[in-house]
């Protein structure tokens, strides 16, 4: 079951200053900000909506509209400190070896692959997201063949082995 309103609250202690922390717990259970999840936030931090918006809109790692029919949802930074340490090679790498084009599903739905203005974590620049949540830093173009394997094996294992759930 996902997370609602009320648990993120209360898991960050009702405090305004952990806004963001908040967005990354509801992004990464329903791989989207629901808008009655941001309402429900924005009644009890005493925080306007619009306000919630312009935060969660300024980084790409969140998204106000249902997204990712994928397993593997990677978002890759494309902001000016990863630029510079070649996101767009990394890009094209991703494109390659995936067969795929940003924007886009893989035939098989376990890659999504979208681009971000900015993912908030210069410092572990170039940098990718993978379903919200899963951080993969200093990232280079030789090492995209090794994690796409990996994630491929992680979802075999998957099927073999079933994660179970807290709830």
């Amino acid at each position: 079951m996902p997370v609602t309103a009320q648990e993120v609250l209360d898991r960050w202690e009702h405090k305004q200053e952990c806004l963001i922390e908040m967005l990354h717990d509801v992004q990464s259970d329903y791989n989207y900000l629901p808008r009655e999840i941001l309402e429900e936030v924005s009644g009890d931090l005493k925080v306007s909506v619009p306000k919630i918006l312009e935060i969660a809109t300024f980084y790409n790692a969140f998204s106000t509209k249902p997204r990712g029919v994928a397993k593997y949802n990677m978002l890759m930074c494309n902001g000016t400190l990863c630029y510079v340490k070649q996101s767009p090679l990394i890009i094209d790498r991703l494109e390659e070896e995936l067969k795929m084009k940003v924007g886009e599903v893989s035939e098989d739905k376990l890659f999504g692959l979208e681009t971000a203005a900015c993912l908030g974590v210069c410092g572990l620049a170039p940098v990718m997201i993978i379903n919200g949540e899963e951080v993969i830093g200093r990232i280079t173009q030789e090492r995209i063949p090794r994690l796409i394997e990996e994630l491929r094996g992680r979802a075999e294992a998957e099927k073999h082995h079933p994660k179970e759930r807290d709830d």
